[in-house]
């Protein structure tokens, strides 16, 4: 979202500020699911984990058949790649990162606000669209990508969010919402 200079005045701020909520909206929504996703993984991991860490014990203490040494090995296993796959993934710094991008873009879009909402001189107001200009620019580069799928997500919740007047970050949020959404928009052309 890299943004261009433009001529001082209010229309380039609105836009920007639709533009820095929708990305807060995205990034928020991507810290959301990378959390959910570390939780599932690292739970099922530790699960297995104490799951096979009893079974062994108890295959070491009893005459076992084969195929409960065969589950238990196989449960060992399994347990051991969710553990590697947790941290290959990096599910945690990833998110910290979308939250860390999330922040600033919220922080971006109070201050257009403020921006818009003062009734600066022409001076003025021309300084401080070129500072918000090179705010977002420095956010854009340090942000993550979100995947198109999450941005298009969050471009709806932004335009519910500016017919209803509902915060942006709650709608559509949760598990019934996002499946309700994600049934009308996947089988677009």
């Amino acid at each position: 979202m890299t943004v261009a200079p433009a001529a001082p005045g209010p229309a380039p701020l609105t836009g920007w500020r639709t533009e820095a909520r929708t990305a807060n909206v995205a990034h928020l929504r991507a810290t959301d699911s990378l959390n959910w996703r570390n939780f599932s993984l690292g739970a099922t991991a530790v699960m297995l984990a104490t799951a096979t860490g009893t079974s062994v014990f108890a295959t070491l203490q009893h005459n076992v058949t084969l195929w409960v040494r065969v589950v238990v090995a196989t449960l060992i296993v399994l347990s051991a790649v969710l553990t590697a796959l947790q941290t290959y993934m990096r599910y945690g710094s990833r998110a910290e990162s979308h939250q860390r991008a999330s922040r600033d873009y919220g922080n971006a879009v109070r201050e257009i606000t403020e921006v818009l909402e003062a009734q600066l001189d022409p001076g003025g107001l021309a300084a401080r669209t070129d500072a918000i200009r090179l705010e977002l620019n420095k956010i854009d580069g340090a942000a993550p990508n979100v995947s198109p799928y999450l941005w298009s997500w969050a471009v709806h919740a932004v335009e519910v969010s500016q017919r209803t007047g509902r915060d942006a970050s709650t709608v559509a949020r949760g598990l019934g919402p996002r499946l309700r959404w994600m049934w009308r928009h996947s089988f677009r052309d």
